[in-house]
């Protein structure tokens, strides 16, 4: 059998990124002494984006489970950064909106986060940078 060694399957490649982005921004959001996971971040920056989201919604916009959410929105809403607020004529749902401290804590994240993804970015310019967008838009569209 004549396949690519696993350094070489970009599969393999976009993972060990994303496992190392994770770790250095979970660093460095310690550092910063913000008891906050990038998973926690990334659901607190789409609520920030969008009002009143439902659960569903966060799920399908972050690319998260509904379980994994619910654990996260949990922890979220314990530590009063997040709240569920009622849909009018629905008992059934909820839309999900920042707290007044979660807002802050968005505000205080947004510059490390904007840090961390340009120390990912050192040394890439514009060009290779929309390449390799189109790219990864290409292999997604590919999975779909």
């Amino acid at each position: 059998m004549n396949d690519l060694k696993l350094d070489d399957v970009f599969i393999y490649l976009i993972e060990r990124t994303q496992r190392q982005m994770r770790r250095y921004s979970n660093a460095a959001l310690k550092q910063a002494g913000i008891d906050l996971n990038s998973d926690q971040w990334v659901i607190l920056k789409r609520i920030s984006e969008n009002e009143a989201l439902n659960q569903r919604e966060i799920a399908d916009l972050t690319f998260k489970d509904t379980a994994a959410i619910t654990r996260s929105l949990d922890i979220l809403e314990e530590r009063n950064l997040v709240k569920r607020q009622d849909v009018p004529n629905d008992r059934r749902a909820y839309q999900l909106v920042l707290t007044p401290v979660g807002e802050e804590l968005v505000a205080k994240v947004t510059p490390i986060a904007q840090l961390v993804r340009s120390q990912g970015l050192q040394g890439i310019n514009e060009e290779e940078l929309r390449h390799f967008k189109n790219v990864l838009a290409k292999i997604y569209t590919n999975y779909s």
